[in-house]
């Protein structure tokens, strides 16, 4: 084997960003640190015995790569937080041992030491692990036994013998991504759900967006304290959640210095002047997530957040769609899109430029969060299509994500896409009417939709968007009534249902609403084979609020759509079950 290098950007089970890389002589302070620091019985556990001059002569000799070891350290806010090692022993065979701060023993960093170290050792061609681990070392023992490897055992004289074989598993696999998930949901955590918030620009002469952000916060009703000031050393320590407007050359000084303030994540609402690598390499020495530069803020209803970090001066309410978007065409007509409709958010996170935090990272947050019901992506790019068809396939199993993506993929990316799930809207109207019909209502049971209408030419209208969406009208039936509608949801003949009208808002619309919102709770709970109905009435839209049993759409053909997607996706489910 040759230790070529090794580098991986991480998030720890805290939240925290990592690095994970091979171990270079300029380590050499904070390996012989972790040992020296290290108590006498991790010290025992680690080499079977309490020798501290033998344990520092054997740091001495990871730093200098000179007894052939393959060697790894995890740094965490510009600390050597864990080493790992493999000694080769036989062809294909290597034994591996750790040493993790036991100050940050339940963060994961044994488990994401072991799983790259793997991870590197399986592409020089080492089969498998075997490892000795003492057997009151119950914390080292669990990290072996949650990593997903096939593995045998055997206990002799208080010594647990492991052999791991390094085969990638689909168990293997699982354990890995439900890991990374989790880490995720806890950074997000530090965006979305803060404890406390700070604006920086916002004071004096700052910036016209930083003020609009400070005033929907406090608008907006945040419970935990709101910090504003001109300048990052103004800020209290230990914040959660930064959101800046400085100078956008600006912008990397002022990330380090906000995470050697200890604060966990920033907002940077500047476009991006300095190299993104050099911004996100800083945010990962320092250990703080960036959502930016170019961002147009933050907005979170999760849990009773009540978090409107934004400069908008239209405000979302609760909802169970989650909604990201980057900087540029796509991500910018969404977000107009959203200004002129009723959409209810769970939350929304404007990525930017993506220099750290991605569509990708919140889809893994987002992926096993009661909460959210449903994912909306609106993409200006994808930079790494399988990235993010691996974050999708896991959600599209448990719940939709629809993506407008601004570039039309080509086809093989739209293969990639389609095999994980991922829903492609055709326009950023179509991505929050398909969003929400997916995070508001079930799932349809087939391709025939029934309609009540009273609306001028509709046969001619549904019909005409039920062809393109490859739905077939399979009832219609006139007049707007809780009477009429719980007719059709009591038709066998349709899986999924509009209401279309044009004088609903003339003529006693809370109780026609109250009546039609009667007759779908009425269905679904005289019925486990609920059936999705959506509102199409324009000037309702602003109530969609109050109408908790329904979709309330602008448009016909919006809706139509949005369940031909839903069609589609329900198939997608059924072929991967």
């Amino acid at each position: 084997m040759s230790a070529t290098g090794y580098e991986a950007s991480v998030i720890l089970a805290d939240g925290s960003p990592a690095e994970v890389r091979v171990v270079r002589k300029a380590d050499r302070a904070g390996v012989l640190a972790l040992h020296e620091t290290a108590s006498d019985l991790s010290l025992y556990r680690r080499f079977f015995t309490l020798n501290r001059p033998r344990a520092a002569e054997y740091a001495e000799k990871l730093c200098l790569a000179g007894d052939g070891s393959l060697s790894l350290v995890v740094i965490r806010r510009q600390q050597v937080v864990g080493v790992a090692t493999a000694m080769p022993t036989r062809t294909g065979v290597a034994e591996v041992a750790l040493l993790v701060d036991e100050r940050l023993h339940a963060v994961g960093i044994g488990t994401v030491l072991l799983e790259h170290l793997a991870s590197w050792c399986s592409s020089m061609g080492v089969r498998r692990f075997t490892a000795d681990v003492l057997v009151d070392n119950t914390g080292m023992i669990r990290v072996f036994h949650d990593a997903g490897f096939a593995y045998v055992e055997q206990v002799r004289h208080g010594v647990m013998s492991l052999s791991l074989d390094l085969a990638v598993t689909p168990a293997r696999l699982r354990a890995s991504a439900g890991r990374q998930r989790q880490a995720e949901a806890h950074s997000m955590a530090h965006i979305l759900e803060p404890a406390a918030v700070a604006v920086v620009g916002a004071q004096g002469g700052g910036a016209l967006p930083a003020r609009r952000v400070l005033d929907n916060i406090r608008r907006g009703g945040f419970a935990g304290p709101v910090h504003a000031c001109d300048s990052v050393g103004e800020l209290p320590r230990d914040l959660d959640l930064a959101v800046v407007e400085v100078p956008g050359g600006a912008a990397s000084g002022v990330v380090a210095e906000l995470a050697r303030r200890g604060t966990n994540a920033c907002v940077l609402l500047t476009p991006q002047q300095d190299p993104g690598h050099q911004l996100v390499g800083i945010a990962r020495e320092h250990g703080i997530r960036v959502v930016g530069p170019n961002s147009s803020g933050v907005l979170s209803h999760l849990r009773g957040t009540r978090l409107d970090a934004t400069g908008a001066v239209v405000h979302p309410g609760p909802g169970r769609l989650a909604l990201a978007a980057q900087a540029g065409g796509a991500g910018d007509t969404v977000l107009e899109a959203v200004r002129h409709s009723a959409v209810g958010l769970a939350c929304f996170v404007s990525t930017g430029e993506e220099a750290d935090v991605s569509g990708t990272d919140l889809l893994m947050a987002w992926t096993d969060d009661p909460a959210v019901g449903a994912a909306a992506l609106a993409l200006q790019s994808v930079p790494d299509p399988g990235q993010l068809a691996r974050a999708a396939s896991p959600f599209s199993s448990r719940k939709p994500v629809v993506a407008f993506v601004g570039r039309s993929p080509d086809r093989a990316l739209a293969a990639l896409y389609d095999a994980a799930g991922l829903i492609r809207a055709d326009d950023p109207d179509d991505l929050l009417d398909t969003g929400r019909v997916l995070a508001e209502q079930p799932l349809p049971g087939g391709r025939r939709l029934g309609v009540v209408g009273d609306a001028t030419g509709l046969p001619a209208r549904v019909g005409d968007a039920a062809a393109r969406a490859g739905l077939e009208v399979s009832s219609l039936i006139g007049g707007v009534s809780g009477s009429t509608l719980r007719e059709l949801l009591s038709d066998d003949a349709a899986d999924a249902v509009i209401v279309v009208s044009d004088a609903i808002a003339v003529t006693g619309v809370r109780e026609v609403v109250a009546g039609l919102e009667e007759a779908v709770r009425t269905q679904r709970a005289a019925s486990s084979a609920t059936k999705p109905v959506v509102l199409v009435a324009p000037a309702l839209n602003r109530m969609a609020g109050e109408c908790g049993a329904l979709t309330v759409l602008d448009s016909v053909e919006g809706a139509v759509r949005a369940l031909g997607h839903a069609v589609g996706y329900t198939g997608w489910l059924s072929t991967t079950r």
